[in-house]
């Protein structure tokens, strides 16, 4: 009997706790409108998390309830443009949740790091390394990388192999652009960073190699496994990673940690990857569906570009085109790179 009660009563206590909190209203949320019993248990988000449509239960829920809506006991999903830029715009108020504190594992990089003090130092630490001058340095790099994509594609389109070990096969010049164009962000980034591609469009694939736990090697694949390394590789010469402040000097007392770097250096590569393969990814399919457009895009181009600049010119040039800037600032308006709601 008393085994029943017990059950009975951790049970009501289980279904009792988010009605009284719902009630209680301790952080003034019950303002705002939410749909279905989301605000009173997680079950609403886990469903469609299980489905994997979440995304869009709460468009649709924003469209039907407004620019502001609770998801959950302490979660509120903003729509506007004007609530992006105060959550997250420089100067704000509004902390990071806890949430990003679980991510960094006692290492937060810029992006996770909540304290703010602790994020303005990161800036700090950071700012000369993405700042325009070293940016353009770099570009001859990424050019390196441009005209790899542009061979490997010109290939793949006449429906040939890049080598023996290419594993993403065209039949009839038809092929999917899109892990061509997220090794393209691999090889981009790593050659920028650390001197060094995978070199994934050479091969034609995304194997590389991790280390277990126990110290033995495995084969991974880069786009379905993150994967870092080359902290302590050569440098053949100057790159973004050398620029990093790994020793003290006069502006800088206190230098980054191996594990600070290692932060900074897995969030780059995972964070600018991801975001960089999705916008290709939606340029070329706007471009591949409005065949107007893309056809008035090339002839642009072709009039605009000396031939030394083709298939692969500097910003210098590129950013001299309104046409190509409006194709790209589109394709952003129509698609944006990141789909997560604006979260606080």
């Amino acid at each position: 009997m008393f085994t029943y009660l017990v059950t009975g009563g951790a049970l009501l206590a289980v279904i009792a706790s988010p009605l009284i909190h719902y009630a209680l209203d301790p952080k003034g949320l019950r303002r705002y409108p939410m749909p279905s019993v989301a605000a009173l248990t997680p079950l609403w988000q886990m469903y469609y998390n299980w489905r994997g449509d979440k995304f869009i239960a709460v468009d649709k829920a924003h469209k039907r309830l407004g620019s502001v809506v609770r998801l959950g006991s302490n979660h509120v999903s903003f729509s506007s443009p004007q609530a992006f830029k105060d959550i997250y715009g420089h100067g704000t108020s509004v902390r990071k949740d806890t949430f990003y504190d679980n991510q960094a594992s006692g290492n937060p990089n810029m992006a996770d790091a909540t304290d703010k003090d602790v994020h303005r130092q990161k800036r700090r630490n950071l700012a000369h390394v993405f700042s325009p001058a070293k940016i353009t340095e770099m570009e001859p790099r990424v050019m390196q990388v441009v005209r790899k994509l542009v061979a490997a594609l010109e290939l793949k389109s006449r429906g040939l192999q890049i080598s023996d070990t290419d594993r993403f096969p065209a039949k009839d010049g038809i092929f999917d652009v899109r892990p061509w164009l997220n090794m393209f962000s691999y090889d981009a980034i790593t050659n920028v960073f650390w001197s060094q591609t995978y070199g994934f469009l050479d091969r034609g694939n995304d194997d590389c190699f991790a280390e277990r736990d126990d110290g033995t090697m495995l084969t991974v694949n880069a786009m379905h496994t993150f994967h870092t390394g080359a902290a302590h590789s050569v440098l053949i010469e100057p790159d973004l990673f050398s620029n990093l402040p790994t020793a003290a000097t006069e502006k800088r007392s206190v230098p980054m940690s191996d594990e600070e770097i290692i932060a900074e250096s897995a969030v780059m590569l995972n964070a600018g990857n991801d975001t960089t393969q999705t916008s290709l990814t939606n340029i070329m399919y706007y471009l591949a569906r409005y065949r107007d457009i893309q056809d008035k895009l090339r002839n642009i181009l072709l009039q605009s570009l000396e031939p030394d600049n083709i298939p692969a010119a500097p910003y210098e040039v590129l950013r001299h085109i309104p046409y190509l800037r409006a194709v790209i600032d589109e394709s952003f308006r129509m698609q944006a790179p990141l789909e997560p709601a604006c979260l606080g």
